[in-house]
């Protein structure tokens, strides 16, 4: 049978699984190619995630079943903040990559996944700890309005934010899962969920189970790679309570790609 011809029939052959493993992928192959070799196999399912016939959903564990990447809306305020420190990186550093200095997103893009929507967004501006103080004067100087370090928008008192629009700047996590949309640095999903988790005093209005609403929402509606999930949140050191948690609401499907 022709490469087209088995590519296609794995389509068929796991649609009705939500998810598969690397051994039940390498097995449906060897039906066709009984001599099929590990480091052949390799290519094999690199192939197949190129053309977007599989995709990956945690290590070794794969799917047909498509949900589309999650790419959030980027708006002026937020692209505005982005330029402006972009600018000042590119000045001392004309090769600057974006991935490694800077990260942008809001709480408004929570919106599709909550019960009760944020009118009044906080912006996360993720960049280097030792830049967080010459930023959060640059802000103010460019005239953005309501905006503090971490440290101190923690020390606060809550209810003072209320019905503010805030920009929020915090030291950026290196090698966390990142996307570039549109040329701005963003996190995924993947990141936005396990910071939702970790980080409950600057995410006060999304715990509980407004937080269990999200997690459900998100992988419900959207692509979402448990291995970097899970990788991220060992780097947070939260894997197992992040786990825990997924465990108590996840399908049993899903519960095979956290244990």
């Amino acid at each position: 049978m022709k490469k087209a011809e088995i590519e296609k029939n794995i389509v068929v052959h796991f649609r009705e699984q939500e998810y598969f493993r690397r051994k039940e992928l390498l097995e449906f192959y060897k039906v066709f190619e009984p001599e099929l070799n590990n480091r052949t196999f390799g290519w094999r399912v690199f192939e197949l995630k190129k053309k977007k016939i599989i995709r990956s959903v945690g290590r070794g564990i794969y799917t047909t079943n498509y949900k589309p990447e999650y790419k959030p809306q980027i708006d002026e305020k937020l692209r505005k903040i982005n330029n402006v420190i972009n600018r000042s990186f590119a000045i001392i550093d004309k090769n600057f990559n974006p991935k490694d200095y800077l990260s942008v997103w809001t709480t408004v893009w929570l919106n599709r996944f909550v019960n009760h929507q944020i009118f009044f967004p906080i912006r996360i501006i993720e960049i280097e700890a030792d830049t967080l103080t010459g930023y959060y004067y640059k802000l103010i100087d460019e005239g953005f309005k309501n905006v503090y370090i971490e440290s101190d928008f923690k020390k606060m008192d809550r209810y003072a934010f209320e019905g503010k629009d805030c920009i929020v700047l915090r030291k950026m996590v290196k090698r966390a899962p990142y996307q570039i949309i549109n040329k701005i640095n963003i996190p995924r999903i993947e990141k936005i969920l396990v910071d939702l988790f970790c980080d409950n005093k600057l995410f006060y209005f999304v715990q509980g189970k407004e937080l269990e609403n999200i997690y459900r929402n998100a992988i419900k509606k959207y692509s979402v790679d448990f291995s970097k999930l899970l990788n991220y949140s060992e780097r947070r050191k939260r894997q197992k309570d992040i786990k825990d948690f997924l465990l108590k609401f996840i399908s049993e499907e899903l519960r095979e790609l956290l244990l």
